[in-house]
C-alpha cells in the first residue's frame, strides 16, 4: 500500500489540488469515503459473494422439493380416496346381505361407483339391486323360523298344529 502512495505523491508534498489532478488523471484509482460504508473489502465481498452462490443452490433444491411436496400430497389424497371408495364399496356389499363379498364384487361395475363429497357412493345401490334380481342365490335368504308350537297357540291360533311334528309338517308346507 505504501508503494501505491509513492507512485501517486512521487516523492514530494502536494496541494489538495495537485492530489486530485494525479488521481484523477489515473483511472485505475478511484477514491471513496469508507467511513459512509460504501467501500467493502474484498475478502468480505468474496465470503457474501460465496454465502449467496450456497443459498441460491440450496434455493434451487427447495424449488424441487416443493415439487415433489405436492406430487406426494397428491398421492397421498388419492391413496386416501381409493381407501374411502374401497371401505363404502364393501360396507355397501355387507349391508346388502351378500353371501360372499367377492362373488358380489365380481358381478359389478366399480368403475361407475363415484364417492361424494359427503362421503356416500353413488351407483352401487343400483347394481347390488339388479344384482339381487339377476342373481339372488349370491346374498343370504332370510331364514324361516320353526315354530315348534307349545302348550299355546301362539300367533298361529287354532288352526296351528301342536308339537314337533306339526311344526316339522308347518315349516315344509310354507
Amino acid at each position: 500500500m505504501i508503494e501505491f502512495f509513492k507512485e501517486i505523491f512521487g516523492g514530494e508534498a502536494l496541494t489538495f489540488d495537485q492530489l486530485s489532478e494525479r488521481l484523477g488523471a489515473d483511472a485505475s484509482i478511484r477514491v471513496a469515503n469508507i467511513a459512509d460504508g460504501s467501500y467493502v473489502p474484498k475478502d468480505e465481498y468474496d465470503k457474501v459473494s460465496g454465502q449467496l452462490a450456497e443459498a441460491t443452490a440450496a434455493a434451487e433444491k427447495y424449488a424441487d422439493f416443493d415439487a415433489q411436496l405436492q406430487a406426494a400430497k397428491d398421492e397421498g389424497e388419492q391413496k386416501l380416496t381409493a381407501y374411502k371408495i374401497e371401505s363404502a364399496i364393501s360396507k355397501a356389499i355387507t349391508e346388502a346381505n351378500a353371501a360372499d363379498e367377492i362373488s358380489v364384487r365380481a358381478n359389478l361395475k366399480l368403475d361407475d361407483v363415484q364417492l361424494s363429497e359427503d362421503g356416500t357412493i353413488t351407483g352401487m345401490s343400483e347394481q347390488l339391486e339388479a344384482l339381487r334380481e339377476s342373481k339372488p342365490f349370491l346374498f343370504k335368504q332370510p331364514q324361516q323360523q320353526l315354530e315348534l308350537g307349545g302348550s299355546t297357540q301362539g300367533s298361529k291360533g287354532a288352526e296351528a298344529p301342536n308339537g314337533i311334528a306339526g311344526a316339522v309338517a308347518d315349516y315344509y308346507n310354507n
